[in-house]
């Protein structure tokens, strides 16, 4: 009997630790909530896209890469991420967009339950017109919010965004 409860008391531990156990998660990687455009232009190599948009292109995560968009606030501090899946541009502005397979939807969705435990919603559709699913997650800690969406055939994004507007 207390073989069995030895043996119940270290799978129940080992699994209570097979995810990060986070208590708040102030932005993505190396960036963070707050930041201005020239400390995040030393860590990462982005372009700007837009005037609240700075674009670093083919980041790789896990096995795939993508655009990661950071988007600044008006008083120019960094408050939000997006990823989404890169789009390659041929001669000519030509697009050559790959649209996601079902294991990069998948794939991205497990990194994000490994690094951040299983959603706090979440949520799977059948889109009968064209036979995918797509799923949704969210995420929640006390200063961000993410979101998930994944649709083989048509998208990924995972969006960071600060709970509260960050200052500077």
């Amino acid at each position: 009997m207390n073989r069995i409860l030895l043996s119940l008391f270290v799978l129940l531990l080992l699994n209570g630790h097979s995810y990060c156990h986070l208590t708040d998660l102030n932005g993505w990687d190396n960036a963070r909530w707050g930041m201005t455009i020239k400390e995040l232009s030393k860590i990462y190599k982005v372009k700007k896209t837009s005037p609240e948009c700075f674009t670093a292109q083919n980041v790789k995560i896990g096995d795939y890469k993508y655009n990661v968009h950071f988007l600044f606030s008006k008083l120019n501090v960094l408050e939000g991420i997006i990823i989404n899946i890169s789009t390659g541009w041929q001669n000519g502005g030509q697009c050559a967009y790959k649209p996601p397979t079902k294991e990069q939807c998948k794939n991205m969705e497990r990194i994000l339950i490994e690094q951040y435990g299983p959603p706090h919603k979440d949520s799977s559709e059948n889109l009968f017109l064209t036979g995918s699913r797509r799923t949704t997650n969210t995420w929640e800690f006390p200063s961000t919010r993410i979101y998930f969406s994944g649709k083989p055939g048509f998208t990924i994004e995972v969006a960071y965004l600060a709970k509260v507007a960050p200052k500077k």
